[in-house]
């Protein structure tokens, strides 16, 4: 005797569900991966901006970096950098940290130069990212003397 009904079995229905509950799971995954990877390189590249920002003051020996190693904790770049903007999300530099570390000098040429390493890090998820870099400049002037700031092209 043949069956005249025509549709799905039970069985057929649960394995079309689990599979499209896998399929829906892996694009979930890859969807909250992306989302992260961008909130990152958003963080890394503000972070690059202001190590480029330090280190252009630092090899023109400005005066607010002179004198051995600076700090600034979360939330105080913007006091001493007034020219950092305060933006909203990951520009806004309260979101970093950064410090500028006087390595020594070098003899470059038959001229002196002074080495600095600077760092800026943000806090990424549950963990500290850092960026590093180092640059060279001038040694500072005499105490009482101005310095001049190279043109940067």
């Amino acid at each position: 005797m043949k069956s005249t009904r025509s549709g799905l079995t039970v069985v057929e229905v649960l394995v079309a569900l689990t599979i499209v509950g896998v399929v829906v799971a892996i694009l979930t995954t890859m969807t909250l991966s992306s989302v992260r990877h961008d909130a990152n390189s958003g963080s890394r590249t503000q972070a690059v901006q202001i190590l480029n920002y330090l280190g252009r003051l630092a090899s023109a020996s400005d005066a607010l970096l002179l004198g051995g190693d600076r700090e600034w904790d979360y939330g105080e770049l913007q006091e001493s950098f007034r020219e950092l903007n305060t933006e909203v999300n990951r520009a806004d530099p309260a979101l970093y940290r950064a410090s500028v570390e006087e390595l020594g000098s070098a003899g470059i040429g038959g001229g002196i130069v002074v080495v600095y390493r600077v760092s800026v890090c943000w806090r990424s998820m549950s963990e500290e990212s850092c960026v590093t870099g180092e640059t060279a400049g001038p040694p500072p002037p005499p105490p009482g003397e101005e310095s001049s700031p190279p043109v940067i092209n």
